[in-house]
Parts: structure tokens; sequence; C-alpha cells
């Protein structure tokens, strides 16, 4: 799996460096599959949400308790399309597009496409969680 990681990050930062990046699911689906990422709005605030990402382009978002604890975010108003996919450098996830900007074994920076705002993926430690909580 090592091996993985290491290939997907060399081909992602050789991707992001050249003019036209060309991002493909499958260089990204090693590191997103299965884990969960911690979404960071800013540097002083705690992550409120985070993501598990699965390989059939599927993402799950809970809310994180004041506990550690996470729960499923149901969206209230807002209906979550709960997709995710990656177009050249463009990650979607719930129909939010955000830029990839750096990627690093434990931290993603993504830039809002519409607010142009910055936010971090960071991987956490966090278990699968049961079936049943999943939707």
């Amino acid at each position: 799996m090592n091996i993985l990681k290491t290939a997907f990050f060399v081909a992602l930062g050789t991707n992001l460096c050249s003019c036209r990046p060309t991002l493909k699911a499958e260089d990204v689906l090693p590191v997103l599959d299965g884990r969960f990422w911690d979404i960071h709005l800013n540097k002083k605030q705690s992550a409120r949400w985070t993501y598990l990402f699965l390989r059939d382009g599927t993402c799950i978002r809970y809310v994180i308790q004041k506990d550690g604890t996470v729960s499923l975010y149901d969206g209230g108003d807002i209906i979550l399309s709960h997709e995710w996919f990656l177009k050249h450098d463009t990650l979607s996830v719930d129909d939010i597009r955000f830029q990839v900007m750096t990627v690093l074994p434990d931290t993603i920076t993504l830039r809002n496409v519409l607010r142009h705002d910055t936010v971090k993926l960071v991987k956490t430690k966090r278990e699968r969680i049961k079936k049943s909580l999943a939707r």
C-alpha cells in the first residue's frame, strides 16, 4: 500500500506542477478510499465535519461532536449529493467544486472555486463507521 501512496503523490505532484494538470480519479482512489478526512476551514477553528470517501464515488459527511464522536450530517434544508469526483485539478464534493492546490500524505489543500476561500482536508485516524450509520 505504501508503494501505491508514493506513486499517487509523485503522479499528483508532477501533474500539479505542469501547466495543464491531468489528475484522474484512479490516482486518488488509493488515498481517499475508505478514509476519513476532517475539513478545516481555518487555522483557528477545529474541524466540525469529516468526510468518508468511498471508491464508488460516494462521500458521506459527518458532524464531529465535542466528545470526538461523529454522527451523520443530514444537511438540514440543503440536499447533499453524497458524490465526489476529480476532473483535472478540480475535486467536486457534494456538488461543491474545489481546485486542488497542494497534496501531502495527510493533508490536501483546496480552494473553493466560487468563494475563493481555502480549506484543508486532513486525514484522521478514525475507524470506519458501522454501515448502519453510513446512510
